[in-house]
């Protein structure tokens, strides 16, 4: 989903740069007189709720991956091993 967010807002900053005027020309409405400041208000806000999403999508990643090497941490203690050492995964 954030990747999704991601690629779409890059792609409207990438229309934005390239036809400032993209919401008259898809709506039909004269916005901001042609100027493009509403195109580059939205283009914008886009792209930081995606990367926020990003951020919070590495963020709960991590945190899934913490917990399963505590909870595979915690097998090995519970079958014996104590010596468990999980090696570090690099996802």
């Amino acid at each position: 989903m954030a990747r999704a967010c991601a690629v779409g807002s890059g792609a409207l900053l990438v229309l934005t740069y390239m036809y400032r005027d993209w919401i008259e020309a898809v709506l039909g409405v004269d916005a901001d007189g042609h100027g493009g400041a509403l195109e580059w208000m939205i283009s914008v806000a886009l792209f930081a709720i995606a990367a926020v999403a990003a951020a919070l999508a590495r963020y709960e990643r991590t945190q899934i991956v913490a917990r399963a090497r505590e909870h595979a941490l915690a097998l090995l203690v519970a079958k014996g091993d104590e010596h468990a050492q999980i090696e570090e995964v690099r996802c």
